[in-house]
């Protein structure tokens, strides 16, 4: 019909409907999985999406915490604070609250959030060989995502230098995800306006030290 979207009648969705009312389960997981997170994901997007970017300051606040408390419950079977699937989101998000944190003059609150994402930033740059990542929840268990060290451009100019990068990837159900961890914009996110009542905190720059150790460059014909 006029309102059916070309997923609705796809193979995949079919097959889905077809499982679930045969109660196979072996098939049935890993597509529920997949479409589960695609479900969360465009959850913590749509609220960013829906709004005009500077627009109406008060909205993309409110925006910001709606996708911390989101976020907050599909990772509420995190073990700790080490990386997981959810890292850019985590690092986005972490970054933001310290700036409402730093507008409303709440020093300490913006630093212990800047604190925060140093050390998942740091952890994540850790890594080098491939690793597998948790989910954090357990309705996703089972999915494989993978995060590995890697050499990319941040702005896909073939003659920009090379970053180290972290690739988070995964291929689900024939659809390849994979999005790069660069610590060169959590740097940027650090040099907005909003923190400059922060810079003269020792331990801000300290902070900003830490993820400017992890910026690693490197030319082509290096």
């Amino acid at each position: 019909g006029k309102y059916t979207t070309a997923f609705d009648c796809s193979t995949r969705a079919l097959l889905f409907k077809r499982y679930f009312r045969r109660g196979d389960a072996e098939r049935f997981e890993p597509e529920r999985r997949y479409q589960l997170y695609e479900a969360f994901t465009t959850l913590l997007a749509s609220s960013r999406y829906l709004l005009e970017w500077g627009q109406d300051p008060e909205a993309e606040e409110a925006a910001d915490r709606f996708m911390e408390s989101a976020l907050a419950l599909i990772r509420s079977d995190a073990r700790d604070e080490r990386p997981d699937i959810w890292i850019a989101d985590r690092l986005e998000l972490g970054f933001k609250a310290a700036a409402r944190h730093a507008a409303l003059g709440e020093v300490d609150a913006a630093l212990a959030r800047i604190r925060e994402a140093v050390g998942l930033l740091e952890a994540t740059m850790a890594i080098s060989d491939r690793v597998s990542l948790p989910t954090s929840c357990r309705f996703l268990d089972g999915m494989e995502w993978y995060a590995e060290a890697g050499w990319m451009t941040r702005d896909a100019n073939p003659d920009s230098p090379e970053e180290r990068t972290v690739m988070i990837s995964s291929w689900m159900k024939g659809v390849y995800r994979c999005h790069p961890i660069f610590p060169h914009n959590s740097y940027d996110a650090l040099q907005q306006p909003v923190f400059d009542s922060l810079r003269a905190r020792p331990e801000f720059e300290r902070l900003q030290a830490r993820i400017k150790a992890l910026i690693v460059k490197k030319t082509k014909n290096e």
